[in-house]
């Protein structure tokens, strides 16, 4: 069984190669990491995944989801219904 690369899954429920998060640091661009860092609160957690976080959903999490970002709770909600592995196979291919 392949492992597990939970460096492209966001805790958010996201694909971070699709990300603008992601792609503000993988080419470090400011003018992008200023605009999230002003536009988003986001903190980090213990978790890789906030579906493994015993409060999940969280009210940070639903916050989020409800700023546009359905998209992302759509795809955590499958991550749960499918399993990490999976969705991660879904993703890279």
């Amino acid at each position: 069984m392949k492992e597990i690369d939970y460096r492209f899954i966001g805790a958010c429920g996201l694909y971070c190669g699709e990300c603008d998060v992601y792609l503000a640091f993988k080419n470090n661009d400011q003018k992008l990491k200023e605009e999230i860092a002003r536009d988003h609160n986001l903190r980090s957690s213990y978790v890789h995944v906030c579906l493994e976080c015993p409060e999940f959903p969280c009210e940070m999490l639903d916050e989020f989801h409800k700023k546009d970002y359905q998209k992302a709770r759509k795809k955590l909600y499958r991550m749960k219904e499918i399993g990490v592995e999976k969705w991660l196979e879904e993703k890279q291919k």
